[in-house]
């Protein structure tokens, strides 16, 4: 959005500060994606048919960055309507006040602006039995038993929330409400409600996680609770997903209720999976940084230099596929005839020499004993240093003490 078109007193929130939402850099990633699909406000669709791009709306927010193109002096359904019709369009803001329209080629970070509606173009298309099956098949990197819990926790929302009266529009409208006033307690409630009255929603699905998401519950157990629902209500979510759109914000979702409750390795798959529908800047940087803290990675390396035959060794965060030949993977530049081979979570090589330097390259693509592959090379700069110095008898012999050495004599 351009400076100049915002209302004055607003460089603080434009900056960074987004109030309940600044989730420590773990949620903020899929608050923002939730957010977009219009939780703090009804979806505003332009198009509903199967197949076709709708936008939804934010109140009150803005997409940072990516802006292309401005319009000048327009009302909002014009803003929608030339996004809609622009290939380059993802995403824009709207400024109530100054009437502009900063339309977007990427969906950047979601943040707070007071007099600003923030919009997202989405694809929307019709769900079927072939559809919930291959959801199902595509979430095969999570455990046979969550996948069990996340029917069951489906299952019990119409035992445990009552709809009484009220429509699925109107719980869902009480949900948006509560979730706008960031009352997240009462959102969970609504949104539970409603998904009883139409359990095939991908819309209250999604705002259900995101109400669970955004809670942080003092209460231990409490909060417990909220990161397993969180965890179960997104894979409802990405099971009812329809399109791409609703399928990449499923697994974002996914991913951060995964990555809250420390469960890092199905977090980075559900990352990696996003990233084959919807490549972004964001979801990149995020992916390579969870990768590089809590996925296989190379932790250590280690040089025996005391042996007879010194070593160096790669060492991993995790087993590494066994019977595996790693001899392509590791090129050894210095001097020496070199074998490789892998022993648990270790990569050695042999045939090194004692005060020599070594280059090390390990290419990507080494793989682990559960499935994952080294996702960049690394160079490594060995130096084996010579022994240290050391003295032995051979043969039978003692040391004495001096005085007693010249007793003797």
């Amino acid at each position: 959005m351009d400076p100049q078109a915002r209302p004055e007193a607003r460089g603080d929130v434009m900056h960074g500060k987004f109030g309940k939402f600044g989730l420590g850099g773990i949620l903020v990633p899929a608050l923002a994606g939730l957010m977009a699909l219009g939780l703090a406000t009804a979806p505003r669709a332009i198009a509903q048919e199967s197949g076709e791009r709708r936008i939804v709306t934010v109140d009150d927010a803005d997409y940072f960055g990516a802006d292309f193109r401005t319009l000048k002096d327009v009302d909002l359904d014009t803003c929608k309507t030339a996004c809609l019709d622009s290939n380059q369009c993802r995403a824009f803001t709207y400024n109530t006040s100054a009437r502009w329209c900063f339309m977007k080629s990427d969906v950047g970070q979601l943040q707070s602006f007071a007099g600003a509606v923030a919009g997202r173009v989405v694809t929307v298309a019709r769900r079927d039995d072939a559809s919930r099956k291959a959801r199902n098949e595509e979430l095969s990197f999570l455990s046979r038993s969550l996948m069990d819990d996340a029917a069951a926790y489906a299952r019990r929302l119409p035992r445990n929330f009552k709809a009484g009266g009220e429509s699925s529009g109107q719980l869902e409208s009480q949900a948006r409400a509560a979730f706008g006033s960031r009352n997240f307690d009462e959102a969970e409630r609504q949104f539970a409600r409603a998904l009883t009255l139409d359990a095939e929603s991908n819309d209250l699905w999604m705002g259900l996680v995101g109400s669970l998401l955004a809670q942080e519950p003092s209460d231990w157990q409490r909060r417990n609770q909220v990161e397993t629902d969180g965890t179960l209500a997104a894979i409802n979510a990405y099971l009812t997903s329809a399109g791409e759109d609703e399928q990449v914000q499923a697994l974002d979702s996914l991913a951060s209720s995964l990555e809250r409750r420390q469960l890092y390795k199905p977090a980075i798959k559900a990352l990696r999976a996003g990233l084959a529908m919807d490549e972004t800047p964001a979801r990149r940087a995020r992916y390579d940084q969870m990768v590089a803290t809590h996925g296989f990675r190379i932790l250590d390396h280690q040089v025996d230099s005391d042996a007879v035959s010194p070593r160096i060794c790669v060492v991993f965060s995790d087993t590494l596929q066994r019977g595996a030949d790693f001899s392509p993977f590791v090129q050894v530049t210095g001097e020496g005839t070199y074998s490789v081979e892998g022993d648990g979570s270790q990569i050695c090589v042999d045939g090194i020499r004692h005060g020599e330097r070594y280059a090390l390259q390990l290419r990507s693509g080494i793989p682990s004993a559960d499935g994952e592959k080294l996702e960049k090379s690394a160079n490594l700069t060995v130096y084996v240093r010579d022994r240290a110095p050391s003295v032995r008898f051979l043969g039978r012999a003692y040391v004495l003490p001096a005085a007693m050495a010249q007793r003797s004599l």
